[in-house]
Formats: C-alpha cells, structure tokens, sequence
C-alpha cells in the first residue's frame, strides 16, 4: 500500500513537470503567485469593460492562473518578455495578454490598466485584422482580449524578473479560454 502511495505521489510530481525543450532546466510549475486581492482586482477590471461593451463576465480560473505562471517564470528566468511560443505541440494555445512594470506601486490592477487603455486605439464595431503582420501593427490587441465576447475564463501569474536589463521588474501573463483575436472577427 505504501509503495503504491510513494508511486502515485511520484507520478503526480512528474506530471507537475514543464514538457518544453528546456525541461531539464525547469523547475516543477509553481502555483500563480498571483494573491486572491489580485485576482478578484483583475477579474473586476475585466467584467468592468466586459459590461461596457456588453458581452459576459469573466470567471477565474485557477489552473488557467497556473499556466499562466508557468510562462511569468519562464519569463523571470529568462529575462525575455516575450509571448509564449504556439508553435510547439505540447503547449495548449490560450490567449494571453503580458505586462510588465518597475516599482512598488506596479500591482495586478495597474497591468490590468495598460491593457484597458489601449480602448482608445480600438475603433469599435471593427474586426480585428487577418494576416500576423498587420495584427503586429494593431494597438488595441490587449483591449480586445479583454473583451472578447467568446472568452468565458481568466487565469494570471505573475513573477519577477532576474537577469537581463528589466531585471527586478515585475511581469504578469493573463491567459484567456477561449482565446480572442481571431482574424476577421469583431471582439463584440
């Protein structure tokens, strides 16, 4: 019975275990590290302009909050700010919206802010564009995750960074289920 108790402990440690390239170099994923006041913070910025466009509230999703940590720290790890690859068979393609701040007043809700202002940028009733290198130029991609009708679930991590020039900053990644900004499509 033991025996069967330390395998069955052993297989869950190995299915916490990061399947990317550089799984020898990770470590086991971590839960978010995201506080409950963040998450409710990030959650209510969400169904706020969710209401002003009228499309359906958001709910929080843990182990949405988890794979979104799994890319905070990969981020901190590696000091590169940048979308997690989507071209690799092994990661789930979720939307995801990165931020990323220095200073003690630099929170979830401050993130959540960047994202919302680029409403402005955002002509509404428009779809967003088709081809990868005009989405590169549209401004309001982060807004309009957020608002994205189809979306039902949120999760965030956040971490902060070690090395590299936003070294001590801190980034959070919001992954989204389903994701938005499909091309050709409006967000509401």
């Amino acid at each position: 019975m033991a025996r069967n108790r330390v395998s069955f402990m052993l297989l869950l440690a190995a299915a916490a275990v990061v399947s990317r390239t550089q799984a020898a170099e990770r470590a086991p994923v971590r839960l978010s590290q995201v506080t409950a006041d963040e998450a409710r913070e990030v959650l209510a910025r969400h169904n706020e302009a969710r209401r002003d466009v009228g499309v359906p509230p958001l709910t929080w999703s843990p182990s949405l909050a988890n794979h979104a940590q799994e890319w905070a720290d990969e981020i901190a790890r590696t000091g590169l700010f940048e979308h997690r690859p989507r071209d690799e068979a092994s990661v789930t393609v979720y939307g995801e919206n990165l931020a990323v701040g220095f200073g003690p007043d630099y929170g979830a809700g401050t993130a959540v802010g960047q994202w919302r202002r680029e409403e402005h940028d955002y002509v509404s009733g428009t779809p967003v564009p088709e081809l990868p290198e005009d989405f590169a130029e549209f401004k309001a991609g982060h807004y309009t995750q957020m608002v994205w009708r189809e979306t039902r679930s949120i999760g965030v991590g956040k971490a902060v960074i070690e090395t590299g020039e936003m070294a001590g900053w801190t980034v959070f990644v919001a992954n989204y289920d389903p994701a938005g900004n499909a091309g050709g499509q409006k967000p509401y």
